[in-house]
Order: structure tokens, then sequence, then C-alpha cells
């Protein structure tokens, strides 16, 4: 059996590549695996690779060899919010309402206002309009659901 190499991202300025650098290390401690830093070729064993979204897909991009984590094609679906959520409800699941924040019509607001593209919640807020700066194919606006739960911690605040 192949040894699991947990693989982590250059130390840069970045809040994301601080974040994964510290699951990095987390996953490889509790795998008892070594932690490489990302280099530019995947090394001997079994690559994991725990990088920031971002960085993650040029890396992958580029990759022939096998590793632990999603195909190019898989990681860009999913790093697509608007193509996710197109895919889920294509599935049979619920979503929010989506569309692309230049759409003419908008869900009632508030709405919630996010970047299309990104993770760990950079960029996601609550809105009522669409800043112009957002009013573009890169941004998504979905309608905002209430929870049962999020309305018994209102009641209780």
């Amino acid at each position: 059996m192949e040894t699991v190499v947990v693989i982590r991202e250059p130390c840069r300025f970045d809040a994301l590549a601080w974040i994964h650098r510290a699951e990095a290390r987390a996953i490889a401690r509790e795998l008892g695996a070594p932690l490489v830093t990302w280099s530019g070729a995947l090394p001997a064993g079994r690559p994991l690779l725990r990088l920031s979204d971002p960085f993650m897909r040029r890396v992958v991009r580029g990759l022939g060899g096998d590793y632990c984590g999603p195909g190019a094609e898989a990681l860009e679906r999913c790093y697509d919010k608007h193509e996710a959520s197109r895919t889920v409800a294509a599935g049979g699941l619920d979503t929010p309402e989506t569309m692309l924040a230049d759409s003419p019509k908008l869900p009632d607001a508030p709405f919630v206002l996010k970047p299309r593209r990104g993770s760990d919640s950079i960029g996601v807020r609550i809105a009522s309009a669409v800043p112009a700066a957002a009013r573009n194919a890169d941004h998504l606006v979905q309608s905002r659901i209430v929870g049962r739960l999020f309305e018994a911690h209102r009641r209780r605040v």
C-alpha cells in the first residue's frame, strides 16, 4: 500500500492559503502522513492535495499524475456556484432561486449576494440591492431562505 503524502500550498499572504495550510497540517497529523509543500511536481506516494480552491484549480489543470482529490472537470464544475446550483437542481434537489447578478429579474429583497466562484463564504452577504460593481456574471443572487433553526435562535436573542 502506498503512503499518503499531504500536499499544502506554499506560504503566501492570503487568508485562504493560511486556512488550507492549517487544514493540511491537521490532516497530515491525523493520518500520520508526511506534509509536503507543493513544489510543482507530485511527490512519490499517494499525494492528497489540500490546497485553497484558486491554487488547486491551477495545480490540477496541469497535473497528469495520480492524486487524491477531484479531477479538473469536477473541480471547475463545483467551483462555479452557478453551474453547481444548476447541476443540483437538475438532479431533483431543492435549491434557492439562483441567477446571475446582472439578471433583469431578481428575487425579493433581502437576498443573498455572492461571488460566482470562490469558497469559504468569502464575499457572501445579505443584500437588498446589487451594487453596480457586482452587476455582472461574476456574481450570483439567490433567494434568501430562513430555516427553522435560524428562526428559533432569533426568538431566543
